[in-house]
């Protein structure tokens, strides 16, 4: 399966699986791997060594932690963006989130803070700097609720 397609089946699971059955930690932990393995032959391909000799890779020892209660759920849209896109919090507690914008080498890009109401919806929009309009990994985080995900560029 090249990029191309994974990074489709990363971008469309929660609407393949939302109707159908829930994600699994199988399933991420799958995806995850796939993607790993994914960013290593891509590496390899274009000659990238890393400067500070990190890695590349997305740990999975956090999902190791998952509880079945509630859980801190974070969407981006659009998917892939243009210039911008708007990230909505949905979360289990009412507080403080701190939002974090990263670039795939891990550089960070930007940082908010945002109020946030239990079980409601807000909306937070980000203009991506233009120097930086690639693909985008955020962290959010709600007292001790985590959540990270990856938006996609066109280009």
């Amino acid at each position: 399966m090249g990029i191309r397609q994974l990074l489709q089946v990363f971008y469309n699971w929660p609407m393949m699986h939302w109707v159908i059955s829930p994600l699994t930690i199988g399933d991420v932990h799958g995806l995850v791997g796939g993607l790993n393995e994914t960013f290593d032959e891509c590496r390899m391909v274009v000659g990238y060594v890393p400067v500070k000799g990190g890695s590349a890779r997305i740990a999975t020892s956090s999902v190791n932690n998952v509880s079945t209660g509630p859980a801190l759920a974070v969407t981006a849209f659009p998917n892939p963006y243009e210039e911008n896109f708007s990230l909505k919090i949905n979360s289990p507690v009412t507080g403080q989130a701190s939002i974090s914008f990263y670039t795939m080498d891990g550089v960070k890009i930007g940082e908010m803070k945002r109020d946030v109401v239990e079980k409601k919806d807000v909306w937070i929009p980000y203009n991506v700097p233009a120097a930086y309009r690639t693909r985008i990994v955020y962290t959010v985080t709600v007292g001790s609720y985590n959540a990270k995900g990856i938006v996609l560029s066109p280009n």
